[in-house]
């Protein structure tokens, strides 16, 4: 054998050592039961959550192309309030607080492509809110929650949301929610994602607090 082809074969078993010793990465996953009950899927989140704040990212298409951006924080608080800041470059160009149906502008106008989608944000975020007393339906691959106003399908994968509509007045509001992430110990779908008229609205969260302070 050539000096040529021992170096090869030196450097090829060398490289594979070292591939063999590098530490596997480890990925966290949702462990969830063969079979779920309302219970179930409800006793995941902690009981104590009065206030939730997210740190998140907004970006709105208008007819399928880009229209806007913000990053935004979000509190939620109990029964049905939530505080929305809205930042550009780090800037706060808005601030509102909705509790019920009503909106409360303190800074900055209410942007008209939003002025549907901050009404839902509480059942959109807290979408674990009112469904103790739901109907419960078992499909091939995933749950159903029903009630009067809401439509939730649970994966059974995750126990986690992939879908709720809101009934109202207006009309159905659909929203989608994908890529479970653990925040400090609570999993969450870290994008929920919404269509409104011409608008597409994509949520993404980046953090989520809770009752740190009550802020």
């Amino acid at each position: 054998m050539s000096k040529r082809q021992l170096r090869f074969c030196f450097f090829s078993l060398l490289f594979i050592i070292i591939l063999s010793c590098a530490p596997e990465k480890k990925v966290s996953i949702i462990h969830a039961p063969p079979a779920a009950t309302i219970d179930d899927i409800l006793s995941r989140i902690p009981e104590d959550i009065n206030t939730l704040k997210a740190i998140v990212d907004i970006k709105i298409l208008k007819d399928k192309k880009p229209f806007d951006f913000f990053n935004a924080s979000l509190i939620l608080r109990k029964p049905d309030q939530v505080h929305i800041r809205l930042y550009k470059l780090g800037i706060l160009v808005r601030d509102m607080v909705v509790r019920g149906d009503e909106v409360r502008i303190i800074k900055g106008k209410e942007p008209q492509s939003l002025d549907r989608l901050v009404r839902f944000l509480y059942r959109t975020v807290l979408w674990w809110e009112g469904l103790s007393d739901g109907e419960f339906i078992e499909r091939d691959d995933h749950y159903l929650i029903r009630t009067d106003s809401r439509a939730i399908k649970i994966s059974k994968k995750t126990l986690l949301p992939v879908s709720q509509e809101i009934i109202t007045d207006q009309g159905i509001f659909i929203l989608s929610y994908d890529r479970p992430e653990d925040f400090n110990g609570l999993w969450y779908p870290s994008v929920i994602q919404t269509s409104i008229g011409d608008f597409d609205f994509h949520i993404k969260i980046r953090k989520i607090i809770i009752n740190k302070n009550q802020y």
